[in-house]
């Protein structure tokens, strides 16, 4: 597998579709991480990452491209449990908690897809479509017009 990102080598890259498998693995239903193909559209992200979060984040990414995704998802399952640990530990594993999850679910929602996927996306299967309504603005600028 190549990587399709600037940012992340070949191996970091498939660390972070092996996390992403671990936060969301899918069901009947909802596509996963890596069926979804959402992990093309990481640089939309890491560009505006402060440079040594960035390397921070590849180091841990590389790290977890050499554990399974059973392991990863043990991990996933500790760091859920962070605000029960005490003490500085516990803080530093909410904050990557909080980090790693902010990442991966922005892409997993982002409404964005991999090249070769065809499947439903996440929004689809909710049914949630963001929509603006603007007819009371329309109706007012038409009226202006007219005026």
């Amino acid at each position: 597998m190549s990587s399709p990102s600037q940012f992340l080598n070949a191996r970091q890259y498939r660390g972070l579709v092996k996390l992403g498998q671990a936060y969301c693995p899918g069901d009947d239903v909802m596509p996963s991480f890596a069926e979804l193909g959402c992990a093309e559209h990481v640089d939309a992200l890491l560009e505006y990452m402060p440079e040594a979060d960035r390397r921070d984040l590849a180091m841990l990414l590389g790290v977890c491209s050499f554990v399974p995704v059973f392991g990863l998802a043990g991990f996933v399952r500790m760091l859920q449990w962070s605000p029960r640990v005490p003490t500085a530990l516990g803080g530093a594993l909410r904050f990557l908690h909080m980090g790693i999850r902010g990442l991966l679910l922005t892409l997993y929602y982002s409404g964005k897809s991999g090249a070769t996927y065809r499947g439903r996306t996440p929004y689809e299967v909710l049914g949630y479509e963001v929509s603006v309504y603007t007819a009371d603005i329309d109706a007012n600028e038409a009226t202006q017009r007219t005026a």
